[in-house]
């Protein structure tokens, strides 16, 4: 069975029992997008991950529509791109500012774990992120050797600590529209259909519990029409939005909200934010140790911008 199939039928099965999430993906992206993406990220993909993320644009943040993954939502090639980014500089800054821990430094870890499946106990460039949220991702692991390509689960706790969940990108489809169809766990999340959509709860939790209201997403007036920007598209020349004045601002409004004393720092999501006047960048505060997400809207005056804290249903931004 080929990727291709293995997801037509997914999606034949979503459409059946849980509607809301057939609709929730995002347009699949060019092949000249996923050829682009993969060439920035200077390795060679296994054609199953390039065969997938060419099938379906992933899931918007902060979706409604129910996930296929356990809580998680599913990643568009560019949305992979820019988390792995992040995860990358995440570990640099931790590997290479402890080198007495971590020998040799970030670069020095694939190195130690070399093969498809080594636990690194890290984020290391090879793994190319295809799901997540708060600190959770499902990554293809392209490392060489037998298990090349196969789907690891990397959580903020233990990193990449585990056996692989799937094998392969085709296992990993299959696996989920059988556990969808037929209520199996995944990772101890068991998959049931609440008002058309999927919904995971811990295993062996209450079915007859009542279940939560929706809660609606948020609708924000910027006052800008929402850019067509692939940040695949970006010009090695242009430097973009000043992304410390962005972190700036974000720290600011965290701290006229709960106070200078608990906000511990704030950064954005990604490290390349286009300087286009209406852009949304994702954001975080540290808030009490806690992250706190935001949005940040680039405006037309330099070095300013519109800070919103995400609320728990999400938000749609408008003009």
């Amino acid at each position: 069975m080929s990727v291709s199939d293995a997801w037509a039928d997914l999606m034949s099965t979503l459409r059946e029992k849980a509607p809301r999430t057939a609709e929730s993906f995002l347009p699949p992206p060019s092949a000249e997008q996923v050829r682009s993406v993969e060439a920035s990220t200077g390795l060679d993909w296994p054609g199953e991950l390039r065969e997938f993320f060419a099938l379906h644009g992933g899931q918007p943040e902060n979706n409604l529509g129910g996930d296929i993954f356990p809580r998680q939502e599913l990643f568009g090639v560019e949305r992979a791109h820019s988390e792995r980014e992040l995860m990358i500089e995440v570990w640099r800054d931790l590997a290479d500012g402890d080198t007495e821990y971590y020998v040799g430094g970030y670069d020095a870890l694939p190195v130690e774990h070399p093969n498809a499946g080594d636990v690194a106990v890290a984020f290391l460039p090879q793994y190319i992120p295809i799901s997540g949220l708060d600190g959770w991702l499902y990554f293809c692991d392209v490392r060489p050797g037998p298990r090349r390509g196969c789907v690891r689960n990397y959580y903020k706790d233990g990193a990449d600590e585990g056996e692989p969940t799937w094998e392969s990108i085709t296992a990993m489809l299959v696996g989920l529209r059988s556990s969808i169809e037929s209520g199996t766990v995944v990772d101890g999340w068991e998959p049931r259909i609440v008002d058309g959509c999927v919904d995971w709860q811990p295993r062996g939790s209450d079915d007859e519990a009542p279940q939560p209201a929706p809660i609606e997403s948020v609708v924000i007036h910027t006052g800008y029409e929402s850019p067509q920007v692939s940040l695949s598209d970006r010009d090695p020349d242009d430097p973009g939005a000043d992304t410390r004045a962005i972190a700036r601002a974000v720290m600011a409004a965290a701290a006229e909200k709960y106070g200078s004393d608990r906000v511990g720092g704030a950064q954005t999501l990604i490290p390349w934010i286009p300087n286009t006047p209406g852009f949304v960048a994702g954001c975080m505060a540290i808030v009490d140790g806690a992250q706190v997400f935001h949005a940040a809207v680039v405006t037309e005056t330099p070095g300013l911008f519109q800070v919103h804290e995400i609320p728990p249903g999400g938000t749609r931004f408008e003009r």
